[in-house]
């Protein structure tokens, strides 16, 4: 009876972590799609960027089975999460290699922000530890 209950729960659960998954990786693709000029909601920015994603996915996975394309797979997963963001969002396709760099670059630009206000530091070197280095002289 309880093994319902936990089931349930952990439906409930994955239910919700798709659908933050889908706000949070709409909101980047929103902005860049605010910025190019075009008018989308968070929502089809984050189902676009979802199934876009799940089509680079799995050409990637196919084409790096296959030896003389693994050096192209990533450049032509890319290509095919660009085209199906064409075929969903009904952007140019230049407009949607537009909107795929800039979202990734509004997202490098926020995680930064967010690293510098909680204080992350893992790309600066330790310093202090340089006190318990033994000196040859």
């Amino acid at each position: 009876m309880l093994e319902f209950l936990g089931i349930g729960i952990a439906l409930i659960l994955f239910i919700v972590a798709v659908l933050v998954a889908i706000v949070i990786s709409g909101f980047f693709l929103w902005i860049a799609l605010k910025i190019v000029g075009e008018d989308r909601g968070i929502i089809e920015a984050g189902i676009a960027n979802l199934v876009a994603g799940f089509a680079s996915l799995i050409t990637l996975s196919i084409l790096s089975l296959i030896p003389p394309l693994i050096l192209l797979s990533p450049v032509i997963a890319f290509v095919v999460y660009v085209y199906v963001l064409d075929l969903i969002l009904h952007i140019g396709f230049v407009k949607a290699i537009a909107v795929s760099v800039i979202a990734n670059l509004v997202f490098l630009v926020v995680s930064g922000i967010i690293a510098m206000v909680l204080g992350v530091a893992s790309f600066y070197p330790v310093v202090h530890s340089m006190h318990y280095v033994r000196r040859p002289f």
